[in-house]
């Protein structure tokens, strides 16, 4: 992913991701809890399960 730059905001001591995807840029802010009580790993599994949950949910046949 060479388009990525992984740099600090000059305003914030907060990383930022730009991404470039034809002729718009978008600036992707990167914020982590200090109070977190799951890590990065836990985080992603839920997020996981969840959006399967939520796609098993929303993608069934509606009956007549």
């Amino acid at each position: 992913m060479q388009n990525n730059i992984i740099e600090k905001a000059s305003t914030q001591d907060t990383p930022t991701i730009t991404k470039r995807i034809r002729t718009t840029n978008y600036i992707i802010g990167i914020h982590f809890s200090t109070t977190s009580k799951e890590n990065v790993s836990d985080k992603i599994s839920r997020l996981i399960k969840n959006d399967m949950t939520n796609s098993i949910l929303t993608d069934r046949p509606k009956v007549k």
